[in-house]
C-alpha cells in the first residue's frame, strides 16, 4: 500500500522526517531503545494499533535536532499549524541594533522566498498540492522571521528603557 504524505499533517511530518534520520528509522529506534518495527508502527499514521505519546514526540524532536537535520522542526511546525499556531524559535541573547538589522535582512529574505514560491506556483495559473505545501512552509518561515524580529525589537526597547532608568539588563 502506498501512502501519500503531507507535511502539514503532524504524524506524516514526523514519519517522513524520522525516515530521513541518519541511519534511518533503525538507528533512531535504537537510540530510543525501541525496535525498528515498533517505532515504524508508532509513526505510521495508517497503523491504528500503535500511537506516539507526547513524551516520545518530544524525544524524537530532540534527536532529530541533535542530528542537525534540516527539517527537524517540521513535525512541530505541522502540529502548531494544525491548531492555528506557528512555532517561533526564541532569539538568543538580547537584541542590539546589529542583531535587529540582521533579523530584518532574514525577514526580507524569507519574504522574497515566499514571493518566489508563489510566482513559480502561479506560472501555469494553477496551484497543485506540492506547490501549496511549499507556499505554506515558506509563509510559515516568513511569519516566524517577522515574529522574531518583533521580539528582538521588544527586547531592545526593554533594555533601552532599563538603561534609561539607571538599571543594567
Amino acid at each position: 500500500m502506498t501512502c501519500a504524505y503531507t507535511h502539514m499533517n503532524p504524524l506524516d511530518a514526523l514519519y517522513v522526517t524520522a525516515c530521513d534520520y541518519p541511519g534511518g528509522l533503525e538507528a533512531l529506534a535504537q537510540r530510543m531503545g525501541k525496535s525498528a518495527h515498533v517505532l515504524r508502527n508508532k509513526l505510521r499514521p495508517a497503523i491504528d494499533t500503535h500511537h506516539t505519546s507526547l513524551q516520545e514526540f518530544s524525544l524524537l524532536l530532540d534527536f532529530l535536532a541533535e542530528a542537525r537535520m534540516p527539517n527537524a522542526d517540521l513535525p512541530l511546525q505541522a502540529l502548531c499549524w494544525r491548531h492555528g499556531y506557528v512555532p517561533v524559535p526564541l532569539p538568543e541573547g538580547t537584541a542590539d541594533g546589529d542583531g535587529i538589522y540582521r533579523q530584518m535582512l532574514a525577514k526580507l529574505r524569507e519574504d522574497g522566498e515566499l514571493a518566489a514560491d508563489i510566482e513559480r506556483a502561479m506560472g501555469d495559473d494553477k496551484i497543485d498540492a506540492k506547490e501549496l505545501d511549499r507556499i505554506e512552509r515558506s509563509a510559515m518561515e516568513s511569519l516566524v522571521a517577522h515574529l522574531v524580529l518583533l521580539e528582538q525589537i521588544r527586547a531592545k526597547a526593554r533594555a533601552d528603557a532599563a538603561r534609561s532608568n539607571g538599571r543594567e539588563v
